[in-house]
C-alpha cells in the first residue's frame, strides 16, 4: 500500500536521496541538477523538508512533491509546485495524481492563497497531462529556459486558481464551510 504524508526531519537523508534519484535519472524535468545539489548541506536539506511530501511504500520514499508558498507583500497570494518525482518502478498507478491532490489540499488550508503555479518542462507529455487533470492550465512557454549538458530546453508556466474572487475576498462562515468541503472533496477523489 502507497502512504502519502510528511516525513519527520529525522529521515532528512531519505528526502536527499529521492531528491538526487530524481535529478539524475530525470534531467530535464528539474531546474536544478545533481552537480548542484549533491554537495548541498544537511542544513539545507532540513530547511527543504517543511513543505515536502513523500509516497511511501514499506516505508520507502518512492515519490515526493514539493509546495512553497511566496512571503512577499504582493505575492502571498500565491504558492508553487515543484519538483514532483515518482519512481520508475511505481509509475502508472497514480502516485503523481495523488501526491499532487495532497499538495493542493495543503495548499488550501493557507487562507492567504489564491493560486498555484508550477512549471514544466513541455516535453514532459505525461507530467503535463497529470497537471492538467490537477486543473492547471497553460500560460505560455519561456523558450530556452535551461541549458542541460548544453542543450536548451523551453519550461511551461501552468496555474490554477483555488478560489473564486468572491470566495477569496469573503471571511463569512458560509465561505469558510465551503472551503472545508472542498478540501474534503479533494481528499476523497476515489481516483486510487
Amino acid at each position: 500500500m502507497i502512504e502519502i504524508k510528511k516525513l519527520p526531519l529525522a529521515r532528512w537523508e531519505d528526502y536527499k536521496n529521492l531528491r538526487l534519484e530524481a535529478l539524475k535519472n530525470e534531467p530535464y524535468s528539474f531546474g536544478s541538477s545533481y552537480q548542484e545539489e549533491v554537495s548541498l548541506s544537511k542544513e539545507v536539506w532540513l530547511s527543504r523538508m517543511n513543505n515536502a511530501l513523500f509516497a511511501l511504500s514499506n516505508d520507502k520514499p518512492i515519490g515526493m512533491v514539493i509546495y512553497t508558498f511566496d512571503n512577499q507583500l504582493n505575492n502571498k497570494h500565491i504558492a508553487r509546485i515543484h519538483g514532483l518525482y515518482v519512481d520508475q518502478a511505481f509509475r502508472n498507478q497514480g502516485i503523481g495524481l495523488r501526491l499532487m491532490y495532497q499538495a493542493i489540499a495543503l495548499i488550501h488550508e493557507n487562507k492567504d492563497i489564491r493560486k498555484v503555479e508550477l512549471a514544466v518542462n513541455p516535453e514532459q507529455n505525461f507530467a503535463v497531462r497529470l497537471y492538467n487533470r490537477c486543473g492547471f492550465n497553460s500560460i505560455g512557454v519561456y523558450k530556452n529556459e535551461f541549458c542541460i549538458d548544453g542543450q536548451y530546453c523551453d519550461s511551461l508556466a501552468m496555474e490554477k486558481f483555488i478560489w473564486s474572487q468572491a470566495e477569496f475576498d469573503s471571511n463569512n462562515t458560509a465561505s469558510l464551510a465551503q472551503r472545508k468541503q472542498t478540501l474534503k472533496d479533494i481528499l476523497n477523489k476515489k481516483i486510487w
